[in-house]
């Protein structure tokens, strides 16, 4: 035998040929007596009663006095007039009489971690909140009161807002609180809703935080003088539904009195009764309060000399949704992310998001637009104005794409309402001609055709021959134009003369350029999505600008994107993806080290290269840094761009084309 006693609870074994063998046998069982069945009488007195009962036994905590100096952490078992303290093996279960409770020694201190679980349980169910807006708990609080602890609380509470205080055999737990709970406040007396960041008392909410929140506020007022005023006023921008009074003790020094506001001392109640019990319910079409507004309570026949009366003020506030601490960052969803990381710059055109660095931003932050006020149709189908010098959103392909096009002139006036021919001087070149509608619109002379409204604007692009053009409207057609060009671009309206619209040039913000680095070199990986309105060669989609000098990146060239390595000067590293421009699509392109690797929507295989050169970026712009060509068109629905040169599967499967729009 390896040892002379029990492994755990040191029970001495018989030796072989043991005399005396009684009284090793007798103090086996003395110690089975004490740890089985475990009960003790407390786990926190510093000593025993004076006369302990036999058989009964304490756990010896730190700083004990009297018999348990000295015996810190083990078990004093009272025995034939004498203690006897023992080791308590870890994982050992006892009751604690004391605080009726049964708990687990994990080689330190006594836990419960069932009870714990019951009591946060219990704390977070049919939960009742003693007050959400105490400071510091009371002197004397009692067992099982909860509070919630606010912002910059002091004493037992610092350290700990936004928790749950539970207070528990003397001391406070404090409970993490889920977004959802639902609490009857006492000192309120009223149902609230925890949001996540305030208590809210909705008859109606989204998880935003937009609400219809009901509320009734309270004051008593001891009377005195001619009136009195409420130091609990109505809140800016609530809606009152009415000011209820109750008489709590008789008025005195006034025959009757009146309840309302500044200048209008009878808003919700007059001559209201001063004997005590006295009641009234002043309802008012509701009322919106654009200013923190006290109540006031005024005399009449007299001023006051006593008495006391509650105000209740019933309200509605209406809070607006939370943004962006609550809103979900989006662009940290799978469907955003390249192998794995999310972009550092998200512009989101279609929906009207935007994020750069991991938080959410403007437009403007991104990107800035010179260029002439022009029309675009709205989501609702109407035209609507976009001021100059701003980012111009457009709806007419279905969905909202930002719009960005060269110069144009339109040839046709006067153009809102056209009722007589106009003849017009033109050369063998491309025309396009749009209006709305819904009539029609004769074409003669240099061109002969009758364009019929289809629904919407109606566009007919023609190749005249040099000479004299006339057009004759006729039933309605509106906002008619003519421009040389392949499309139709943005109404310009005239009244006497043809009016040309300057081009859009569309400059990257300092903040966004520096997500792709001082060099442009990367790794970045970036992806377009949209559609170019013709198919103008030389059309630039996106350019860097070194030195002083444009140095194209993404580029249409007839029906294909050209894509020239961002580090490169000349054209010699171009490499093209062959897609059905002008049709929808997107083109990812990543790049790094010295390679470079693009994809786009429909294709199956992409195109590689090799990327060298140094050089400082100083702008980057949608299109060029002089703007557009005249006839030229594009329509934006995001631009991504990653801090990575993504796998080639990655890249691929972020040249996809969106769903919206058509």
């Amino acid at each position: 035998m390896a040892s002379d006693e029990t492994a755990r609870l040191a029970l001495p074994y018989l030796a072989a040929a043991q005399a005396q063998k009684h009284v090793t046998h007798n103090e086996a069982l003395r110690r089975l007596d004490a740890y089985v069945q475990l009960a003790l009488e407390s786990v926190t007195a510093l000593e025993p009663p004076v006369s302990p009962a036999e058989g009964a036994c304490w756990f010896v905590p730190a700083g004990a006095t009297g018999s348990f100096a000295g015996q810190d952490g083990t078990l004093a078992t009272y025995e034939a007039g004498a203690f006897d303290f023992l080791a308590v093996p870890a994982d050992t279960l006892a009751f604690i009489r004391d605080e009726d409770r049964f708990a687990r020694h994990d080689g330190s201190a006594w836990v419960s971690p069932l009870a714990d679980a019951v009591v946060a349980l219990a704390a977070r169910t049919q939960l009742v909140l003693e007050s959400i807006t105490d400071a510091a708990p009371p002197a004397a609080p009692e067992a099982g009161g909860r509070w919630f602890v606010p912002a910059g609380a002091t004493g037992a509470f610092a350290g700990q807002a936004g928790t749950l205080a539970v207070f528990q055999d003397g001391a406070f737990t404090f409970l993490a609180l889920e977004s959802g709970a639902l609490a009857f406040i006492r000192d309120e007396w009223r149902l609230a809703l925890y949001d996540g960041g305030a208590w809210v008392s909705p008859l109606a909410v989204r998880p935003s935080r937009a609400a219809i929140e009901a509320e009734v506020l309270e004051q008593d007022l001891v009377l005195s003088g001619t009136s009195v005023a409420t130091t609990v006023a109505i809140p800016a921008r609530a809606i009152v539904l009415g000011v209820s009074t109750r008489t709590l003790s008789g008025v005195t020094g006034a025959t009757s009195y009146d309840c309302g506001i500044a200048g209008e001392a009878s808003k919700f109640g007059g001559s209201l009764g001063v004997a005590q019990g006295a009641a009234n319910s002043g309802v008012i079409g509701p009322t919106a309060f654009y200013a923190e507004t006290p109540v006031v309570v005024t005399a009449n026949g007299g001023a006051f000399t006593g008495g006391r009366v509650r105000v209740s003020i019933h309200l509605l506030r209406c809070p607006v949704s939370v943004f962006p601490d609550l809103e979900q960052a989006w662009w940290t969803q799978a469907e955003h992310q390249l192998d794995g990381v999310a972009p550092a710059l998200a512009a989101d055109f279609v929906g009207e998001r935007y994020a750069l660095g991991g938080a959410h931003v403007s437009s403007t932050t991104l990107f800035q637009r010179t260029g002439s006020a022009k029309m675009v149709v709205a989501g609702s189908g109407e035209l609507m104005q976009a001021p100059a010098n701003t980012l111009a959103f457009d709806y007419h392909s279905g969905g909202r794409r930002l719009l960005l096009e060269g110069a144009a002139t339109n040839l046709f006036y006067p153009s809102s309402a056209p009722g007589a021919a106009v003849s017009l001087s033109v050369t063998a070149q491309v025309y396009t001609l749009s209006f709305w509608g819904t009539g029609a619109m004769a074409l003669s002379g240099a061109h002969v055709a009758t364009v019929s409204a289809g629904g919407g604007r109606t566009t007919y692009t023609f190749t005249p021959a040099a000479g004299s053009l006339s057009l004759t409207p006729s039933g309605t057609v509106l906002r008619a134009q003519l421009e040389v060009g392949a499309i139709a671009t943005s109404y310009i309206a005239t009244t006497t003369a043809a009016v040309t619209r300057t081009t859009d040039i569309c400059q990257w913000s300092g903040a966004a350029v520096a997500v792709l680095g001082g060099s442009g070199v990367g790794p970045n990986s970036l992806v377009w999505r949209g559609s170019l309105g013709s198919s103008v060669d030389l059309q630039d989609m996106i350019c860097f600008q070194r030195d002083a000098v444009a140095k194209q990146f993404l580029r249409q060239v007839g029906s294909s994107i050209q894509i020239i390595t961002p580090a490169r000067g000349t054209l010699f590293d171009v490499k093209y993806l062959e897609i059905a421009a002008p049709a929808r699509f997107a083109v990812c392109v990543g790049w790094g080290g010295d390679g470079m690797a693009a994809y786009a929507s429909g294709l199956a295989t992409g195109v590689t290269g090799t990327r060298a050169g140094q050089g400082t970026v100083e702008g980057i712009f949608l299109g060029g840094p002089s703007g557009f060509p005249n006839g030229v068109a594009q329509l934006i629905e995001d631009i991504v761009v990653w801090p990575l040169m993504g796998s080639a599967a990655a890249l691929q499967s972020q040249a996809h084309i969106s769903g919206v729009g058509s």
